[in-house]
């Protein structure tokens, strides 16, 4: 879990990422960011019940990427992250979640 200070939660933040900010998908994940100047990054993670009807395994997935995130939090910096899993990510290993993060954000880069 993330401090409290570096969550999105507010919908008008959330609205405002999604107009305005970039986006960059991979197999498993998609990205939004947005530069929100200051000192350190805010996250999301968010997991529909799309991708599993059971709270455990969206649950599992939410901590894993949360984890994959904070490993990234020196590149983050500055920015204000969503990161939405797709439905095929159900079941998927942290090894897989991380090399599919990895090439999301090596989308956003360019």
């Amino acid at each position: 879990m993330f401090p409290k200070y570096q969550r999105i939660t507010k919908n008008k933040e959330f609205e405002l990422i999604f107009k305005t900010g970039r986006s960059s998908y991979a197999n498993y994940v998609g990205l939004k960011t947005l530069n929100n100047n200051l000192p350190y990054f805010r996250a999301a993670v968010l997991v529909s019940k799309k991708v599993s009807k059971r709270a455990n395994k969206r649950n599992l997935l939410k901590r894993k990427l949360r984890e994959i995130i904070k490993s990234y939090s020196d590149i983050l910096k500055g920015k204000d992250l969503v990161v939405l899993v797709m439905p095929n990510a159900n079941g998927k290993s942290y090894q897989e979640l991380l090399i599919d993060f990895t090439q999301a954000i090596s989308k956003l880069k360019k």
